[in-house]
């Protein structure tokens, strides 16, 4: 989903949630223009065009949310409404999402559109802290190469020995926001625990950084193998500079040669 659908769809589905829980009380807060906006699942399809008008449904939609939200931490309100799973990931969408104006003291200058905002990209946090559905909060939003998906990913650890069946001996699921050499230690260890951990284990570059493979080695005597990541380096991309492939290092002197012959003066750690 886009912003402008996550939003709307997170606050549809919060409140059918509290429909089904508190009804009544549902019934005396509602707007009449809010069983018409939320009626039906939000697609972008059915979404107003134009910036503008965008623009406008955004402001809307964050003013009914935090109607609903301020209406929750009234007295009269039902106790078991605030703590349901939809208001919960509610709260963490608008927080994320929109902006507050507040005056002195953090009390809300006026609670109508000139007080909320609807934050521009670059001011939001990180993926990986965003709810990416209101019906998986855990769910995260990930892009490799030119592959888009919002969801989990799955690391599949498997036998490959050429005169024996291949059988998967491991499998570790996490958030599509994880970057894969954080599960090559979580993998290991569950492997070691089962007592399956291999000798050699093979992987693609993502999986590995110098951290984990002294780790492996040493906390469970796997050698992990595959092929190093590619230099982000400037020098890497640019004509006639030198990267790292073109010095030449002396661990034992610890001194590195540049390819004009010059030696360092200086080793740090």
């Amino acid at each position: 989903m886009n912003r402008l659908e996550l939003v709307a769809e997170t606050l549809r589905a919060a409140l059918n949630e509290v429909a089904t829980v508190a009804p009544t009380w549902l019934q005396a807060l509602a707007s009449p223009v809010w069983c018409e906006r939320y009626g039906t699942r939000i697609d972008d399809t059915r979404l107003p065009q134009g910036q503008a008008k965008r623009d406008t449904y955004a402001q809307l939609v964050g003013e009914d949310g935090f109607a609903l939200l301020d209406a929750l931490e009234a007295p009269t309100a039902p106790a078991p409404l605030r703590d349901l799973p939809m208001i919960t990931a509610l709260r963490r969408t608008w927080q994320r999402h929109y902006e507050r104006a507040t005056g002195e003291g953090g009390i809300l200058d006026h609670p109508g559109r000139a007080g909320i905002r609807f934050k521009s990209n670059r001011e939001l946090p990180l993926a990986a802290e965003s709810i990416a559905s209101p019906y998986d909060p855990e769910a995260r939003y990930r892009q490799k190469c030119d592959t888009q998906w919002t969801g989990y990913m799955v690391h599949v650890s498997e036998t490959c020995e050429s005169t024996a069946p291949h059988l998967l001996t491991q499998v570790h699921t996490t958030t599509a926001a994880v970057y894969e050499a954080q599960g090559t230690v979580p993998i290991h260890q569950a492997l070691s625990a089962k007592e399956l951990a291999p000798r050699e284990h093979f992987v693609d570059g993502a999986y590995i950084s110098a951290d984990v493979l002294v780790a492996s080695q040493e906390e469970h005597g796997i050698t992990l193998r595959g092929p190093t990541r590619p230099i982000q380096g400037w020098q890497a991309q640019t004509d006639g500079a030198y990267d790292l492939s073109q010095f030449t290092v002396d661990w034992e002197q610890r001194q590195a040669r540049c390819p004009q012959g010059k030696v360092s003066t200086v080793w740090r750690e």
